[in-house]
């Protein structure tokens, strides 16, 4: 508090807020938009899902996601969503990786969704995974929480905080077998 005191932050008791979601997280998608999301996007639905959201910038640790589905032994389908710069950024990133021709087939990008096609992916992911090389608190951890996702992520910023035993696993960064 001596930081927030030569700032001019009154000498009294402070409260931390932490990142809140929305409500809307909350309500479970219409079997309208689950359809919707599993024809626009391939999913079957006796085919396990893992779902990453967010940016493709290194730090986000796709690659790390990326590395660790030639690990698992389940045929799964792993969704990453969310916008990218160019068309040929998915197809880039996975050459840079060296995915396999069969991590391939179990892949898909959907680029930019909708809300509400986030909150169906939330809800149809058997697993968000979120291998962040660098992040405080990421909401997408929280979204995907308040939609009932078990996470896997890492050990990185406030995540540590936002995700116990309870509601999933913690691993170091940089880690594609944890």
């Amino acid at each position: 508090t001596g930081l927030l005191v030569r700032l001019g932050v009154a000498d009294t008791p402070v409260r931390i807020v932490t990142n809140g979601v929305s409500e809307y997280y909350l309500d479970a998608p219409s079997q309208g938009e689950i359809d919707h999301v599993r024809a626009r996007f391939g999913l079957a639905p006796h085919r396990p899902m893992l779902l990453f959201m967010g940016s493709l910038h290194s730090y986000k640790g796709v690659d790390v996601f990326l590395q660790s589905l030639s690990l698992l032994d389940v045929d799964c389908h792993a969704v990453i969503a969310g916008s990218f710069k160019h068309a040929n950024e998915p197809t880039a990133l996975m050459d840079a990786v060296g995915v396999s021709d069969e991590v391939r087939r179990r892949v898909t990008f959907t680029g930019a969704v909708s809300d509400a096609e986030l909150r169906a992916l939330y809800g149809l992911a058997d697993v968000f995974v979120y291998p962040t090389r660098g992040d405080t608190l990421p909401l997408v951890v929280l979204e995907a929480m308040a939609c009932g996702a078990p996470i896997v992520s890492t050990t990185i910023g406030g995540i540590p905080f936002e995700v116990t035993a309870e509601c999933g696993m913690l691993t170091a960064p940089d880690d594609p077998a944890g």
